[in-house]
């Protein structure tokens, strides 16, 4: 979970710094991603590391986890509200699907909107790596900006006229683009 969240934490510099936000949100984003599974540690190690499929209790453990992420980070002395909504939201996909349920229905915040991208390329990597051991390096570039989503573009869509595209490079030099959206 560390080398994850230190992994989603440079996705998310990097990210946000590609789109051109100011140095104190690009860093305020570092940090969301870096706590945004903080929650985690109320959760025993051993439903953590389990292998195989987890009981609804177990379930329900993790899927507290955002909730308690939040109310860590609030419960701190200088406490970032954007890390703690990042903790919340993170789990909830880019269509809202997902938990915790938003209420009332809304979008998820844009930066918890980026680390949850951010997270999914980290655990696309883990686990390509594991498989294949062949996937070195990420690279995000924005080739190009839409004023709407295109339509058959290797790239993933965050808001407004972001058009991302993620580029997943072989050792082999041979590069292979992913749509992730």
């Amino acid at each position: 979970t560390l080398s994850h969240s230190c992994n989603v934490a440079m996705l998310a510099i990097g990210l946000a710094e590609r789109v051109g936000l100011d140095p104190a949100t690009v860093r305020a984003f570092g940090v969301a991603g870096l706590l945004h599974d903080i929650g985690k540690v109320r959760i025993p190690r051993e439903v953590l590391v389990k292998p195989g499929r987890l009981t609804d209790e177990e379930r329900e453990l993790i899927r507290r986890h955002p909730s308690d992420g939040a109310q860590i980070i609030l419960s701190r002395p200088g406490g970032s509200d954007l890390a703690a909504v990042v903790a919340y939201e993170h789990h909830i996909y880019l269509d809202g699907r997902g938990y915790p349920t938003l209420v009332p229905p809304r979008a998820s915040h844009y930066a918890s909107r980026m680390v949850h991208v951010c997270m999914l390329i980290v655990l696309l990597a883990m686990r390509l790596t594991t498989r294949t051991a062949i996937w070195s390096s990420i690279a995000i570039s924005r080739p190009r900006t839409f004023s709407s989503p295109p339509r058959a573009s290797p790239s993933f869509w965050i808001s407004g006229s972001q058009n991302l595209s993620i580029t997943i490079r072989r050792q082999q030099g041979k590069q292979r683009r992913k749509p992730t959206g």
